[in-house]
């Protein structure tokens, strides 16, 4: 990978941010450097919220505009990001299976990949589809689970027992 452009998108609280953030920390931790540019409306929950991720092999100085992956959380107000995430052709993009309709500047494309979110987090709760994103990611990106682990846990283990066993179970999910 030379240099490699994601965003996660997502309405607010879906945990698009707070995925990117541990995506960039499980890959420094890798060794690849990167940047994150966080994206969101001024609403408390339920604006939009994006969060871009560039990575490479050296210093990452720039976004250079090329959106080389998309993880759509879900649609919701996605329109308002066509400047800041223009997806092309050549972008991949990745569904939750509840995201719902995707907008009209990707009508017509077929090779939209979606994954079942909700039944690859298992016993999980339904709201951890960010988490078996993050996990599928972290995968492709080849960095041993222990990294997405420790990431999940420095970020969620202070918010109870529970909350946290249900995200690493479905960061692992994704990851597996």
């Amino acid at each position: 990978m030379n240099l490699f452009t994601l965003a996660i998108t997502g309405s607010g609280g879906a945990g698009a941010i707070s995925s990117g953030e541990m995506l960039l920390q499980a890959a420094a931790k890798r060794g690849y450097y990167g940047i994150l540019k966080k994206t969101f409306s001024p609403q408390i929950r339920g604006g939009e919220s994006a969060a871009i991720i560039r990575f490479g092999h050296g210093p990452v100085e720039n976004f250079d505009g090329v959106i080389d992956a998309l993880v759509a959380l879900d649609w919701n107000n996605f329109s308002l990001f066509s400047d800041e995430v223009p997806v092309t052709d050549a972008t991949l993009v990745i569904q939750d299976a509840n995201a719902g309709t995707p907008p009209a500047e990707l009508a017509g494309r077929d090779d939209i990949v979606t994954l079942d979110a909700t039944s690859t987090a298992g016993t999980a709760e339904p709201n951890w589809a960010n988490m078996v994103f993050l996990g599928l990611i972290t995968n492709a990106m080849g960095c041993p689970v222990t990294l997405l682990t420790d990431a999940v846990e420095a970020r969620l283990s202070h918010h109870g027992e529970s909350l946290y066993q249900a995200a690493l179970q479905a960061a692992i999910a994704g990851f597996d």
